[in-house]
């Protein structure tokens, strides 16, 4: 398998309807081959898109920071 990145972030919220496709999506992509990093996030007691609807709660708040550590992990400032 060949993607064009070398690395994944899955997020995922524990009451989203949409979790387990995307808990799939990590462990097929886990054990394809492919050479890349592969993370997941898991939010407990949230729902689908609850940073969007509540961005200022503290588990938004954390979902974003950990998204922003991992798009900047490779830049040098």
């Amino acid at each position: 398998m060949s993607l064009r990145c070398p690395r994944v972030l899955v997020c995922v919220a524990e009451k989203d309807n949409l979790r387990d496709r995307g808990l799939l999506y990590y462990e097929t992509l886990k054990n394809c081959g492919w050479a890349g990093e592969i993370e997941i996030v898991e939010t407990e007691g949230e729902d689908h898109v609850f940073h969007l609807f509540n961005p200022d709660s503290e588990k938004a708040v954390a979902l974003m920071d950990k998204l922003a550590s991992f798009l900047n992990q490779d830049n040098v400032f």
